[in-house]
């Protein structure tokens, strides 16, 4: 025991020597030692004072929340169109009707009665309708068979002017043709010189021109087939060669063939001569005598015709009527039969006018569905008065629903019609979603408590049957959207007069720094696209708030 304490005394002899040695290393190992400590300490408390985050790529989604409630897209409170006592209800609530089903029926009284008759006489005037147009195509059938009997009579001063011109021109075209035949019938050529004892030269064709006269042939030898050519003057000019015997050669331009007998006779320097007409035939006296027939014939025709044109325009003149007595009483019998025709006309539209009148008084009583759909409500009874206007039952379209919100003047100005939509309703959670699609936009504000709003419907795309018209519902519009992007939450971001920053960290314990960002689309639920500045994987914090 006293060798320890001796030996323990001996230590501390040495350490208390040490220590008045080195008393300046002493207190500079203290002194690092304390500040290591605080710095520690420091360093501890400055990290637990922030909260980290890692930056990631996700979507950004700018939106609008707005709320409502489900309503169908067709939905029509009926009603008569008169007062009355109901007779009959074909629907109950729930049932599905179609366009045009009558849905309930008002007392018809003493229409029904009156609609028959009114029938009746409709009936009765189409029937005298049809007697009146059979009687007009008398009266016309009657007038035709007045001006057939009349055939060949002029009645009007324009058909008599038709008439001159046709006979003028029937009768000058016989006198024509009768001239013709007498110029051109049983023409020969006759030998000048008849002791030559040459037969006749045959002629034929149809002498074309207007003149009367003759042609001279002068024969000679040439080196024609038949060995003759001949000159010919008078009426036309010219020289023509005979090919062969018997053939027939033209005569210059006027329309006459000639040709020589098919015998070995002389014809050299020998002159023939054609007259025009041929007053030597036999037949040249019975054509004249009809020239002047046709002529007489057609100055009596043509002057019959003038004297009936003066006729009727004398009788115009003087107001006298072109037409037969028959024919005046024909059209008479038309005119009053176009008046019968009209008459009979206007009763049975009078008839029909009204039958519609009273058609319409029935239609008023009853109830009919304006499009298919589902009666929602209907709270009729057999029996009970309705009155004009009085609401009978409530029409909704079937499976067709659509969301009415009061969008604020602040949010109207960012939404455009075809804008997609996703549908909440309070009857469930939150995991229960449909899709919709803003179909109108009001351009007129509606005062709401004071405040404006603009009406602003969302049809819903995908509806079923778990949803009910008067349901409470959300509906978030999708104003705009970038996918896969760089965003951190909006409660990371600083802002330093107008400059964009973020505490980026680098490792656990590291300061924070300032690193500016560039920020793009802020979305509805407080994410914000970072354009530039960060990157994913990158860490960031922000202070903790002193209440946690």
């Amino acid at each position: 025991m006293l060798l320890m304490n001796t030996s323990l005394e001996g230590v501390l002899d040495k350490i208390s020597a040490w220590s008045k040695n080195n008393r300046k290393l002493i207190w500079g190992i203290a002194v690092f030692a304390i500040a290591t400590t605080i710095f520690i300490i420091f360093q501890n408390n400055n990290q637990a004072n922030y909260t980290h985050y890692q930056v990631s790529k996700t979507d950004v989604i700018d939106a609008v929340e707005l709320t409502g409630s489900v309503s169908a897209v067709d939905r029509a409170d009926l009603s008569f169109e008169s007062s009355g006592q109901i007779t009959e209800v074909l629907v109950d609530e729930g049932d599905m009707v179609n366009r045009g089903d009558i849905l309930a029926r008002l007392d018809a009284g003493s229409l029904l009665g009156e609609y028959n008759r009114a029938l009746g006489s409709i009936a009765s005037a189409q029937a005298n309708v049809t007697a009146s147009i059979a009687t007009l195509e008398q009266a016309e059938a009657n007038l035709d068979s007045v001006r057939a009997s009349n055939s060949g009579s002029i009645t009007t001063i324009k058909a008599a002017r038709d008439n001159l011109e046709k006979v003028t021109n029937e009768q000058d075209q016989l006198v024509t043709n009768a001239r013709r035949a007498l110029l051109t019938s049983d023409l020969e050529g006759y030998p000048i010189d008849a002791s030559r004892n040459l037969p006749e030269l045959p002629v034929t064709g149809n002498y074309l021109l207007d003149t009367e006269g003759s042609i001279i042939l002068d024969f000679y030898r040439s080196g024609a087939g038949s060995g003759y050519s001949a000159r010919f003057s008078g009426l036309d000019s010219g020289v023509i060669t005979f090919s062969a015997y018997g053939l027939p050669v033209a005569l210059g331009d006027t329309g006459l063939y000639v040709s020589l007998p098919e015998t070995n006779l002389n014809y050299t320097f020998t002159d023939f001569e054609i007259t025009i007409p041929n007053t030597r035939s036999s037949t040249y006296q019975t054509l004249v005598n009809n020239l002047d027939q046709a002529r007489e014939s057609r100055d009596r025709a043509i002057a019959a015709a003038e004297n009936e044109l003066n006729r009727l325009q004398s009788q115009e003149s003087n107001g006298a009527s072109l037409t037969s007595a028959a024919e005046r009483q024909a059209l008479a019998g038309i005119t009053s039969a176009q008046a019968g025709v009209a008459a009979a006309r206007a009763s049975l539209t009078q008839a029909n006018a009204a039958a519609q009148v009273i058609q319409a008084q029935l239609s008023d009583r009853i109830l009919r569905a304006p499009f298919s759909g589902m009666i929602a409500r209907e709270d009729l009874q057999v029996g009970e008065t309705i009155t004009t206007g009085q609401k009978a039952m409530t029409l909704v379209s079937d499976g067709d629903f659509e969301i009415e919100l009061q969008v604020p003047e602040i949010d109207v100005a960012r939404l455009e019609t075809g804008m997609s939509a996703e549908i909440t309703l309070d009857a469930y959670n939150d995991s229960v979603t449909w899709q919709g699609e803003v179909t109108s936009i009001e351009q007129i504000d509606t005062l709401v408590e004071g405040v404006p709003v603009y009406i602003t419907t969302v049809t819903v795309t995908n509806p079923d049957d778990r949803i009910k018209i008067g349901m409470n519902a959300r509906a978030s519009i999708e104003l705009d959207r970038v996918n896969s992007v760089v965003a951190i939450p909006r409660s990371y971001l600083n802002d330093d007069e107008g400059r964009n920053y973020v505490l980026q960290t680098f490792s656990d314990n590291s300061t924070p720094v300032e690193t500016t960002v560039s920020i793009g689309l802020i979305g509805a639920d407080s994410l914000v696209q970072i354009v530039s500045g960060l990157q994913a994987g990158d860490f960031i914090v922000k202070e903790l708030d002193e209440t946690n």
